[in-house]
């Protein structure tokens, strides 16, 4: 239940980030957080979700547990595309 209450923040903020490059008709979706054409706007994102407002103290708990909590994801989507031939390499 935490993870995807993580992701979920984690989405808020990359949805910020995808709305300043993004036309306004295009629709975000978490499925768009593991594409590699959305990288820079995720790793934007990650930075945003675990950096404190008050300062610029980095939570870096958060940040491992964010890393642990796409994991999961990550692998399912790898392995989806695998199975579809659908990988690049």
């Amino acid at each position: 239940m935490c993870e995807i209450r993580r992701i979920g923040s984690l989405f808020f903020h990359f949805q910020d980030q995808l709305k300043h490059t993004t036309p306004s008709s295009e629709t975000i979706e978490l499925k768009d957080m593991l594409s590699r054409t959305h990288f820079q706007a995720m790793a934007t994102a990650v930075q945003k979700a675990t950096t404190s407002e008050d300062s610029s103290r980095m939570k870096a708990g958060l940040k491992i547990s964010l890393y642990y909590s796409l994991l999961k994801p990550a692998k399912f989507v790898r392995i989806k595309h695998l199975i579809n031939e659908n990988d690049t390499t």
